[in-house]
């Protein structure tokens, strides 16, 4: 039940994951090509249900025998379907393993949008890869031939509302609402307006809150501008009244030596008014 490689291709091999058919190589044809297409439907049908070891088994041939077709848009194909699944289920390294080996595989003459996007979309979740999204987003959207380049405009909006950027992500929004008016039901569309209406009322929140936060500023500035006011007001005060205190007792003295002076003048009279009696 074992197989080898006989040491061919071991760097290439590294991390990747093999199968093996009975079909040997002059033998596979197109019906074998027919049967890689088949398998990997077969894979989206049990990841649909649930059925996680069965869709990655049956991805697993319909990549072997997409890479024995040689066509590259079949392998790229499969490559993303098996990048999706892995996505789907939390397994983050693997699926960009195989969505960037999918990327690679597309010709030229290709759109690669959706690549980018499954890419933009595993990094958006990670906080510390938020410029890496933002580039393969931005190069989702910039391909017009695909379809699903509208989807981009969300996370974009997420990201840039995550930078506070929020006039640059309600205008991704506006323009998601555009795209989704254009291409699907108006039952989706509502839940998309009604997305878009929620997001509208978070940042409103956040800016009542930035102006709430600006308030308080401004209040204990004021608050402490007052203070400030009030204690060089009773300063001031404190100080006139002591000048007036200092120069009511200068008054003070000044009048009691003029007292004295008078009293000592009736004295010299009244001597005088004696003497001048007798």
């Amino acid at each position: 039940g074992e197989q080898r490689l006989s040491n061919f291709l071991l760097w290439q091999c590294a991390y990747s994951e093999f199968y093996y058919t009975d079909t040997l190589w002059p033998d596979f044809d197109e019906e074998e090509l027919d049967k890689a297409i088949a398998l990997d439907d077969i894979a989206s049908c049990y990841a649909v249900k649930g059925g996680v070891d069965s869709t990655f088994l049956v991805q697993k041939r319909a990549l072997y025998h997409a890479f024995a077709s040689n066509d590259s848009l079949i392998i790229a194909t499969n490559l993303l379907s098996m990048g999706l699944n892995y996505k789907d289920n939390d397994r983050r390294d693997s699926a960009l393993y195989y969505i960037r080996w999918a990327l690679r595989q597309i010709p030229n003459d290709e759109s690669k949008g959706n690549c980018y996007y499954n890419l933009g979309s595993l990094f958006a979740k990670e906080q510390e890869m938020g410029d890496s999204a933002l580039f393969y987003l931005a190069e989702s959207w910039a391909d017009s031939t695909f379809d699903g380049r509208f989807l981009c405009l969300q996370d974009l909006a997420d990201l840039e509302a995550a930078k506070g950027n929020y006039r640059i992500a309600n205008a991704y929004l506006l323009q998601y609402i555009a795209y989704a008016d254009s291409l699907i039901f108006s039952e989706q569309s509502t839940e998309i307006e009604q997305l878009i209406y929620k997001h509208g009322i978070q940042m409103k929140v956040r800016e009542e809150q930035m102006r709430s936060q600006r308030l308080r500023e401004r209040m204990v500035t004021g608050f402490l501008l007052c203070l400030v006011g009030i204690v060089v007001l009773f300063h001031y005060r404190l100080s006139k009244r002591k000048r007036k205190q200092r120069m009511y007792a200068a008054h003070l003295i000044h009048t009691k030596e003029k007292i004295n002076a008078l009293q000592t003048t009736i004295e010299d009279n009244t001597v005088i008014i004696e003497l001048l009696r007798k």
